[in-house]
């Protein structure tokens, strides 16, 4: 499989803000399959010790989310 698809949950939309979690696919665009897949939730404090922000106005709009994404993206929460 040599394509990667790539994507990240966070706590704003701007550069600086924190990453809730990390996932990646691989896929064969051809054959229309799925491969391996990695999911990394990352610990809020982790963010806070590299100085990542959380933007309140993306934290109240995961609050309005399903409960299970907000499980999902969070995770990486205690």
């Amino acid at each position: 499989m040599e394509h990667c698809m790539v994507d990240t949950e966070t706590v704003g939309i701007h550069p600086g803000f924190a990453i809730l979690s990390i996932g990646a696919v691989m896929f064969d665009l051809e054959k229309q399959e799925l491969g391996e897949e990695f999911y990394m939730a990352i610990e809020p404090e982790s963010n806070r010790r590299f100085g990542l922000k959380f933007d309140p106005n993306t934290e109240t709009w995961w609050s309005e989310q399903t409960e299970d994404a907000r499980a999902a993206a969070w995770s990486g929460t205690e």
